[in-house]
Parts: C-alpha cells; structure tokens; sequence
C-alpha cells in the first residue's frame, strides 16, 4: 500500500491520474456519441431505404401515368408508334410499382389497388381504342385520295376541257351547257374525296350520284357529237371516270370516318373516368409518402441537433478539465522544470553560486534538483582541474613554439656547416685525385647526404605534426616530373642490381596542377623503399612504377600511381602500423636496410593533403604493391601531347625478349604514330628486299646478329634498349642505344628520332658521374659578375670557389648594408642572398634592390640562398620579391642550373640592356628561320599589346586572379621567342598574383613597363635583320 501511495506521489502518478481521468471522460463522450450516431444513422437508412425511393416512384408514376394517356391520343391522332411507347411506359409503371413495394413504405393492398386500377385504364385502351381503329388507315385513305385526285382527278379535267374546246367549235349551245355541267362534276368528286377523309359525313351519297350524273352526261354528248375525234375524247373521258369511280368506293369501303369520331369521344371517357381515378390514387400515395419522409426528415434533423449539443458540450467539458490538468501540471511540474533548466543554463555558461530549489520534493523534480546539486559541485571541482589544464596547455603551447624555434635554428645552424661540407666536397672532386681519394670523397658526400635526408625527415615529420605543411596548387608537367624521378633513381636501383621499370600511360595529359614538389617527395619515399627493400635478396629485386588514368571528370583527373616490388613483403598484422612514425615492419629492418621509419608516415600524409589515398597490398617473400590515387584538376593551358615521329617510307619491327617491354612498347609507339611489325626471324632474310628503309628495334642485338648474318645489311637500322640506367650512345653507324630500364617515352622519341637522321646523336652532352667539367678561367673571360651577401664566412669561401668553378666573379658582403653599398659601385648581373643576416636581411635587401632597379630601369634576378627549411620559406622568399629559392646546403650542380635558368645565355641578342636568346631557333624551330620569323610577328601582333595592357593595371583596381591567369597565358609565349627575360618577369608577376602579394606584384608591373619599351625596340631590330 506505501509503495502505491509513494507512486502516485511521483510525477508519473500525477501525470497517470489526470491521463486516466481524461480517458474516462473521452470513453462516456464516445459511447453516448455513438449511440446518439447510431440513431441517426438508423433514421439516415430508414429514409435512404424507404421514404426517398417510394417517394421518387410515386412522382415518376405519376409521369408515366401522363405518358400513357398522351400516347393514346397521339395515337387516335394518326402516330401509330404510339402504341409501343404504351407497352414501355406500361413496364415503367410496373418497375415503380415494384421499388414502392420493395421500400415498405406502403401496404400491400394499396399496392394492389394501384395494379386493379392500371389493368381497368390498360384494358379500356387497348380494347375499345388499339383494337377497334388503326390511324394507318386513315394515313392510307389520305395517301390514296392525293394520288386520285392528283393523277385521275386532273386527267379528268383536261379532257373535260377539250370536250368544252369540241362544243365551242360544234357551235352548239346545249352542247355548251352539257360539257359546263360535266366539268364542275369533276370538280365535285374532286372535293367529295378530299373532304371524305378529313371527316365529312354523307360523301358517299354525292360521289355515287354525282358519278352516276357524269356518265349519263357522257352518253349525252357522245350522241350529240357525230365526230369520231369527239367520240374518241368522250371514251377516254368515260375510262378516266370509271377509274375515279373505283378508287372513291375502294376508299369508301377500307375507311370509314366514323371510326376516328367515335375512338375520340372512348378517349375523352378514358381520360374523364380510368385515368383520373389512377391517377388520383398515385398522387394520393405521394403525398402520403412525402409526408412520411418529412416526418422522418424531422425525426432525423432533432436527432442531429442533439448530436451536436452533446458534442459541443462534452467538448467543452473536456477541454474545462484538461485546462484544469494543464494548470496543475504547470504549477507542480512545468514551472519547476523551467527554474530548474534556467539554472542549468546558468551551470553551463560557468555560474556556480547558484542555488537549487525543489531538492526536499520526492518526485522526479525533486531527484533532477539533487542531480543537478551534484553536477554543480562536479562543475566546482571541474573548474579546479580546468585551471590546471589550462596552465599545463600554456606551457605546452611554449614548448611546441620553443620546439618549431628550435627546428627553424637547427635547420639552419646544420645546414650552413653542411653547406660547407658539400660545397668543398664538390670542389674538390674537380680537382685532380686518385681512384682512392675519389671513392672516399663520394663516401664523404653519400654520407653527408644521408645525414641531409635524415634531418629532412624529421623537419617535415615535424611540420606536418604541427599541420604547418602546405600543399601549392601550381603548372605541374606530369610526365617529365615522373620521369625526373626515375632518372634520379635508376643509379641506386642499378647499383644495388634491381631491374627497375618505368611505364606512363601515353594518353595522360602532359601537365596538371599540382604540387611538383610533394608528389616527387611522395615518389622518392616509397620507389626508395621499393628499392632499398628488393636489394640484398637471393633472386634479382624487380621495381615498377606504372602511372594511368584512374578517373576522368570534365575539370580534373584522378590519377593511379602503382609502385610495386618483389622484396621481403610485409606480414598483414603489420600493414595497420606502417604508416605509423618512427616504425618499421619488422624490429630488425632498421638494422638491416637502414632509415629512420619517417618516409612512409610522410607519403601518407603528403597524399591526404593533397586529396588522395594511399593503400597497401603485400604478400611476405613475393613482394608489395603500393596503390596512390591523387586527383589534379586540368592545366588552364594544357601543352599538347608528345609530338609524334613521321616516319616516312620506313619499315619498324620490334624484336623483344623482356615481357615488360613486349607490354607497354607498343602504347607508346601508337602515341607517337608509328607503326610497327613483330619481326618475324623466319622471314628476316628477305627484309632488305621489301623495305629500303628498315628500323629494328630489339632488347638482344648480339643474338640477332648471330642468327641471322642479314643483319649486317646496310639498309637495316637498329634502336637497342639497354639494360642499363641514363644511357643514350651511339654503338655503331647503324645502331643507336637507349636506356630501357627504365624506359621513358621521351628517349624512346629521342631515340627514334637519331636512328632515322631526324637529330644527331652527338647532342647530347657527355654522361660524367663523379666529375664536373670545370675550370678556372680568368676575369676577362667571366660569364657575369655576381653579387653574394653572406654572413658565414666558411659559406662566404664555399660559393666564391664555387661561382669561380662555374666560371663567374662575384662581390662578398656580410650583410644587407654592405650588399646595398656593393650594389651601387658595380654593374652586377645577378644576386644571391642569404635570408638571414644581422642588421639588414635578405628580405630587407631585395626590397631596398627591387626599388633601385626600379629607378635605374633595369631588373636582375635575386636568388634567395637559406638554410632555414621551414614550412612557408619559399613562398615568404617569392613574396618578398626574390626570383628564386635555393635551399643550403647548395650543390655545385643544382648552383650551375639556377645560374643557367637566370643568367643571360651566351648566345643572345641585345639591344638596349635586354637579351633575345636565339637557341629557340634550334631547338624549338628545329632550323627554321622563316617559322621563327613569323612567330615573332605574331608575338608583336598579338601578345605585345597583352603585355602592355597587363602593365597597365598597377595604376587601376585589378584581381589578382586575374592577373594570374592573364600572366600564365602570357609567359610561354615570350619564352618561344627567346625573350628570357620577358619570361621570368611573367613568371614573376604570376606567382606573386597567386600568393596574393600585391606589394611585390606592383613593383614587378613597374618593371614591366619600363621593359616593354625595350622589348618592341629589339624585336623591330630583330625584324629589320631578318
């Protein structure tokens, strides 16, 4: 019993009362209602069964009723059809009748007065009337009269008429009155038979002795007309007659006029007698039915009303009693509730002096009261250890900037003595030492360069910790950039013996944009694995790296990169932790195949930034296979696909023993549109007869060469792939070699291109591994002077001996001050800059340039030197006005390119201080001056004035976007004509739009303009020359 009585204490209980109380009202309401609706829906049937049908049969009896007579008298009046409209209307009123005794709104015996009364009206009808006269003989009478008197009738008067036309000439007056009378005779049964059948009595008298009175009077004239013409007249007058005579007592006998007259008075006493009394009865029995049907109609409407008093009011009481519910939930539950969520509100947004109420109720308020007590001592206590969190993120977030300050320094601090080592290994290698010396200088600088990546990895681990690592969206030429890293590569696969396979699907687009940057990070990371984890194996370490379309949108592409190998594989359970930093599949593969466990957890990172994925599928002892889809939206201005080989009248065929190249050669061959055949060894004597030009391309030259002593023929040509890595030589006159492993469709197209005379085999320049070719050469003989602000002075020697080697002089100053002063005393053709530098730095420095050259007119590059690899240098180097970026420590190779990129070429033309690198004669042209010619006159044309435009805009409202692109679409074309200069001015102002640097952007537009004067100068020089 307590636990009852605590129960509806709770708020449930309260809540199930009122709902139960509220049920029960709802439950009466709708028993009474549907009791009241049963009612009503009894009198609804009673009405819809009985009253309305018995009272719509009566009305329509009423109306057949009506029918019926006026078919009768239709029917007197000639219509004959009348009669079957009778038995229809006959069957009507027995349908009715029948729905009347179905409705049970009437008794029998009225049913079967109704039916005794019909049969006495249907009997008199059709007995005295349907039986006794036929309207069709009245019709026929009619019809027969018409045609006598029309056809008879009218022959009888004409030849009255002629008898007259015979008297006249007799000149006889008592002939005269004998044929007068004769004529109106006629005219009498003419009118006797017409008024006959339109009901005149005593006709039949009159046409018997009017046709008795014509004949006599025949006879008459016939004696007193002696011609045989009049008797002749007479007897056809007389044989006409007799026809009228026959024809009037035919009509007389078949119809009698009487009947019509006497039918009519039966019909009137129909109608006055039979059909009044039936049809007093029916309209008797609708009116009883009528009010019948109003009484239940009454009935029905009281009902109803009732109905809706009872509705409304149950309405209203439940809606009293509900409001009355409503109050007291609202009082003892809603309002407690709403204080308690106020003060949860106040919880929330941290006030914890707040005071809950209701804690005493033993409901369900009173238990959230307590919770939420509770809670708000939780929240005090929350609050304490918030404060320590709080204090203990301070000191994290200062240990993760004194962790980024201290990669910036360590970066550079390691860099700049690393800077020294290599720079002085590289030019000391030039020098002259032995095989020794050599071999332990290439271990210095491959140890140096080990300890360079290792450092690498772990700057860009820690950048991408810090989510710091950005991804640039830029002019990406996809196949070149593959084969780059390929070309890097080869060496250590070759070194270590591993085959090493290249294949780019031929139909992918020669450029997208992306970041070149992070895909070659991407590539060398996981084909580095490849490599180092197939080497040092007991069969032969295989590498591959196929790249193909994976999907392509109208916008962008997603492309599939599969590096595969066959070395020591990765257990399952181990693949979920690959990606994981500083881990290694196994615990001795540190120590076996070196590394810091960083490359993997890199790549995967670098591929998420960039949109893509990464997956693995390995099998241990076979081999693993690493799966990359990035997508790369479409170059705005795509270059076209690798210009094809035209071979003319020139027979290839292909003899291959590697299964790769018989896969993948003919692609390429089909991209560059040349056909080829299976070489046939069978058939191989006879080549010479049917092809005068012949082209073999073969993996195993030696071994076709022994079968067959046809191939030694002159007219036959040969295009060996070696399996050797960067190999383009020219074996013999006949034979030309390229490197297969890898193959690139670019020194497949090389190679094509040298063995059938297209380009000479010698233009390529010397492969050294070890040495450069360099020397010393004296101040006159300098490809430029260079300026070199530097702060360190083992860096300050390192790059004097290297632009010496390379054959430049330069100017050395400590610091951003000193460069400036420096500047101003000479005519220097390009600067090179440390970024960080006491009193004035790098950045400082190019600005201070930037606005001399402005003044002066004339722009140089400025190279950005640094040793800082932090996220965001090289970009902060673009913005702030520089060329160019080269990372410390700098390579004697990679400082002979930068300065090959930026540096006037020697074969130049100038005018005005502005050079016109003529080589794009050659080796875009291939030769031809005239093609050279008018694309300058297209440049001049077309592009110039774009230019002119474009250096317009610094003095209106632009968008970078647009500048951008404008730029972007602009710059290859100066490049094509060999304005250098022009180019990377362009490349410039596009890099500086897409950084959104608006500053550096307007000085670069400035110097476009003053340049551009110069540009039309030398191109107008250039025309009058040509």
């Amino acid at each position: 019993m307590g636990y009852f009585i605590t129960k509806w204490q709770m708020i449930s209980g309260k809540i199930t009362i009122a709902m139960v109380a509220i049920a029960a009202i709802v439950v009466t309401k709708a028993i009474l209602s549907f009791q009241l609706y049963s009612q009503v829906q009894e009198n609804n049937a009673t009405i819809s069964r009985q009253n309305i049908p018995g009272e719509l049969a009566s009305i329509n009896l009423l109306d057949v009723i009506g029918d019926m007579n006026a078919d009768m008298l239709h029917y007197i009046l000639g219509d004959a059809a009348r009669s079957e409209s009778f038995d229809k209307n006959r069957e009507q009123f027995f349908h009715y009748l029948d729905v009347i005794e179905k409705s049970e709104s009437v008794d029998i015996n009225t049913i079967q007065e109704l039916s005794s009364l019909f049969f006495q009206f249907e009997n008199r009808v059709k007995l005295d009337i349907f039986s006794f006269y036929n309207p069709n003989d009245e019709i026929w009478a009619k019809a027969q009269v018409t045609s006598m008197v029309d056809s008879t009738g009218q022959s009888l008067l004409n030849l009255s008429e002629k008898v007259q036309v015979l008297e006249s000439n007799a000149h006889a007056s008592k002939l005269s009155l004998q044929s007068d009378e004769l004529f109106e005779l006629i005219n009498d049964l003419n009118m006797q038979m017409k008024v006959y059948v339109l009901g005149a009595q005593g006709v039949k008298e009159e046409f018997s002795s009017s046709i008795q009175r014509a004949e006599f009077l025949l006879t008459w004239l016939k004696y007193l007309l002696n011609e045989p013409s009049s008797h002749e007249v007479i007897e056809t007058l007389r044989a006409e007659l007799r026809v009228m005579r026959n024809g009037g007592f035919e009509v007389f006998e078949r119809y009698n006029n009487n009947d019509k007259q006497g039918v009519l008075k039966i019909a009137e006493e129909v109608t006055g007698q039979e059909y009044k009394q039936l049809s007093d009865t029916i309209g008797l029995l609708s009116a009883r039915l009528d009010n019948q049907m109003t009484e239940r109609l009454t009935v029905l409407d009281n009902l109803t009303n009732n109905y809706n008093y009872f509705l409304f009011g149950s309405i209203f009481a439940v809606l009293m009693f509900c409001t009355v519910v409503i109050i007291y939930i609202y009082r003892s539950i809603s309002a407690p509730l709403l204080t308690i969520n106020q003060q949860m509100k106040s919880l929330i947004k941290g006030d914890t002096s707040i005071k809950v109420p209701y804690r005493y109720r033993s409901d369900e308020v009173g238990e959230m009261a307590r919770m939420l007590e509770a809670f708000r001592q939780n929240q005090i206590e929350r609050n304490q250890y918030q404060q320590e969190v709080i204090i203990a993120r301070d000191n994290a977030e200062s240990a993760t900037k004194a962790k980024a300050n201290f990669l910036a320094t360590m970066s550079h601090e390691i860099r700049t003595p690393m800077n020294g080592i290599i720079g002085m290994i590289d030019l000391l290698n030039t020098t002259r030492v032995n095989r020794e010396q050599q071999r332990m200088l290439k271990t210095v600088r491959e140890s140096s360069f080990s300890l360079l990546n290792i450092i690498n990895d772990i700057l860009d681990f820690s950048k991408i910790e810090a989510g710091k690592l950005d991804v640039e969206q830029t002019t990406l030429p996809l196949r070149e950039t593959l084969e780059n890293v390929v070309a890097t590569l080869s060496p250590s696969a070759e070194n270590a013996g591993i085959v090493f396979q290249l294949y780019i699907d031929p139909e992918l687009p020669e450029e997208v944009l992306g970041d070149p940057v992070r895909l070659r990070q991407i590539l060398f990371n996981i084909i580095g694995n490849a490599i180092k984890f197939s080497s040092k194996l007991s069969r032969r370490g295989e590498v591959s790296l196929e790249v193909h379309a994976y999907f392509i949108d109208i916008n962008e592409i997603t492309i599939q990169f599969d590096i595969k190998d066959n070395g020591i594989g990765i257990h399952q359970d181990q693949i979920s932790t690959l990606f994981t930093p500083f881990t290694q599949a196994e615990s001795d593969t540190t120590r076996r195949f070196g590394g810091t466990g960083l490359g993997l957890s890199i790549s995967k990172h670098l591929t998420e930034l960039m949109g893509g994925e990464i997956s693995v599928n390995s099998t241990v002892g076979i081999g693993t296979t690493f799966s990359i889809h990035l997508t790369f939206p479409f170059s705005q201005d795509p270059s076209n696909r690798v210009n094809p080989v035209h071979i003319a009248e020139t027979q290839v065929y292909v003899d291959l023993s590697t299964d790769w190249l018989n896969s993948h050669l003919p692609s390429y061959l089909k991209t560059l549109c040349v056909p080829w055949k299976k070489l046939d060894r069978q058939l191989f004597p006879n080549l010479k007869l049917t092809d005068p030009h012949c082209i073999i391309i073969t993996d195993n030259l030696a071994d076709l060469v022994a079968i067959e002593p046809a191939a030694l023929h002159d007219s036959i040509k040969y295009l060996e792939l070696l399996p050797q890595a960067n190999i383009s030589s020219q074996i013999s006159e006949r034979t030309f070699s390229i490197s297969a492993q890898p193959l690139k469709l670019s020194n497949l197209r090389y190679g094509l291109r040298v063995v059938t005379g297209m380009e000479s085999p010698f233009d390529i320049a010397p492969h050294t591994e070890d040495q450069l070719d360099l020397k010393e050469i004296s101040a006159g003989e300098s490809k430029g002077l260079i300026l070199v602000a530097e702060d360190n002075p083992v860096n300050q020697e390192v790059i004097k001996k290297q632009l010496k080697a390379l054959g430049y002089e330069c100017k050395l100053a400590d610091e951003g001050l000193q460069a400036q002063a420096i500047y101003e005393q000479y005519d220097f053709d390009l600067v090179l800059t440390d970024c960080h530098m006491p009193e004035c730095d790098g950045y400082e420095l190019t600005s201070a340039l930037r606005q001399k050259q402005i003044e002066k007119g004339r722009r140089i590059p400025i190279i950005a030197v640094t040793a800082n690899a932090m996220i965001g240098e090289a970009k902060k180097c673009l913005t702030a006005g520089m060329d160019d970026y080269l990372p410390k420590p700098i390579e004697l190779e990679k400082l002979k390119r930068m300065l090959h990129d930026w540096m006037p070429n020697s074969d130049t033309v100038t005018s005005s201080g502005v050079a016109m690198n003529l080589e794009v004669v050659d080796t875009i042209f291939g030769g031809d001056m005239n093609a050279y010619k008018q694309s300058v006159n297209d440049f001049m044309q077309l592009s110039l004035p774009q230019y002119q435009a474009l250096a317009d805009v610094e003095s209106e409202e632009f968008e970078m976007s647009v500048v951008a692109n404008i730029a972007h679409k602009l710059k290859s074309s100066a490049s094509t004509i060999g304005l250098d200069e022009l180019y990377k001015l362009t490349q410039e102002i596009e890099n500086h739009s897409k950084l959104g640097a608006k500053p550096p952007l307007l000085n670069t537009l400035a110097q476009l303009k003053s340049l551009l004067p110069k540009i039309e100068a030398l191109l107008n020089s250039q025309n009058s020359d040509m």
